[in-house]
């Protein structure tokens, strides 16, 4: 139970936050619930960054979800994969950013649709054609999203699945398909022309983080790790650590360079959340051996294009 005066001071809390994300609720009974959340999360952003110094947790556009409508912002659908991992030289490892060379477009937003595994194969998709031809492109989610016959658009989907589509079906521009965050009929006419054919597509050794770095060395990698944690939700910076992300894998994501920070080596992991999520939409997770932090070394891939 809450004194009144931190009541007070979590309601100041809560309507500064509410102005933040532009929320405005109809009646009473919606601002008692999600003002509940807001709590909740509150207490769980001051025990973090209270109790440990390695990164921080802020509110954002999770602090007053439930976890049925978190998860909408989610949606990757793991497929067991037992093709042998491609091998990557180890020589002269060197900290890589695939943004500060023009290798990867903006942070995207998928909203309120379950297409993170268009956009985390979008993004190793984009970043394969720069380094074939030199050019970057801003290509189509919403084709993958609509047409893709394996994956469930807005209901979830996978990297590969997405690839395999692309080998038969050159995947347009954005402006060419935009995005809707919603699953329509596949529109033959859009997705005619399509700039991009994908190649091949290799699997990382799963928790081999000498061969992660290599592979981020050659280009971005299309990942996939747990999300469904407010630790992951709520981050806003440093490095993440420990094991509170879990192992359940729902989320995919891109894994766009490595670096080190207090003596802890990291991975920076572009989103798909918009660029007012986390630290200007990408998160820093610890790189370890094994499954690694947020079980964000299992399922990794590179891609290559035509």
């Amino acid at each position: 139970m809450f004194k009144p005066e931190e009541v007070n001071v979590l309601q100041e809390k809560f309507y500064n936050h509410m102005e933040m994300e532009g929320l405005s609720y109809g009646t009473k009974e919606e601002f008692d619930f999600r003002f509940e959340i807001f709590q909740k999360k509150d207490a769980e952003i001051e025990y973090w960054n209270n109790n440990q110094s390695d990164f921080k947790l802020g509110h954002g556009m999770f602090s007053t979800m439930t976890e049925a409508e978190a998860e909408k912002m989610m949606g990757a659908k793991p497929v067991e994969d037992d093709r042998e991992p491609v091998t990557f030289d180890e020589t002269n490892l060197r900290a890589v950013d695939w943004r500060s060379n023009g290798g990867i477009t903006p942070v995207k937003n998928q909203g309120s649709c379950g297409s993170c595994w268009s956009f985390g194969a979008t993004a190793g998709t984009e970043n394969a054609h720069k380094r074939a031809t030199g050019t970057l492109l801003n290509l189509s989610e919403q084709q993958l999203v609509d047409c893709d016959p394996k994956s469930h658009g807005c209901s979830g989907g996978w990297h590969f699945w997405a690839w395999d589509y692309l080998r038969s079906a050159p995947q347009v521009l954005e402006t060419q398909y935009p995005y809707t965050a919603k699953q329509g009929t596949c529109n033959a006419q859009k997705s005619a022309g399509g700039q991009v054919r994908v190649s091949t597509y290799s699997r990382i050794t799963p928790g081999d983080v000498a061969q992660h770095k290599a592979g981020i060395q050659q280009g971005v990698l299309s990942i996939a790790l747990a999300a469904g944690s407010s630790a992951f939700q709520l981050y806003r910076s440093g490095v993440l650590t420990g094991t509170a992300c879990g192992t359940q894998i729902n989320h995919a994501v891109a894994t766009v360079g490595w670096g080190t920070e207090n003596g802890i080596d990291y991975w920076i992991v572009r989103n798909s959340w918009g660029p007012s999520w986390g630290d200007a939409g990408h998160i820093k997770i610890a790189a370890q051996a094994g499954q690694g932090v947020c079980a964000s070394q299992y399922y990794s891939y590179i891609v290559t294009t035509n």
